[in-house]
């Protein structure tokens, strides 16, 4: 039997958004490798915190978005 390929890791950098959320939730149910770039960790819903990578941080702190983006595929800005 052949090996599935790994899934993608993807980064979403607005999870607690009304659209993120959604993005999120899309991805998690494709089995994706989500990870996660939010300003306070508390505000992702617990059904998610405990299913995703959190990065803490904003988009305008580059050493923040470069360690949410390392090793991503792609990313849903």
């Amino acid at each position: 039997p052949s090996i599935p390929p790994p899934m993608p890791a993807l980064l979403v950098t607005t999870p607690t958004g009304q659209i993120g959320s959604r993005v999120v939730d899309q991805l998690l149910q494709t089995g994706a490798d989500v990870r996660v770039l939010v300003r306070d960790a508390a505000r992702l819903r617990p059904d998610v915190r405990d299913r995703v990578r959190v990065h803490e941080g904003s988009l305008d702190d580059a050493g923040a978005l470069a360690r949410a983006a390392g090793g991503a595929d792609a990313a849903f800005l």
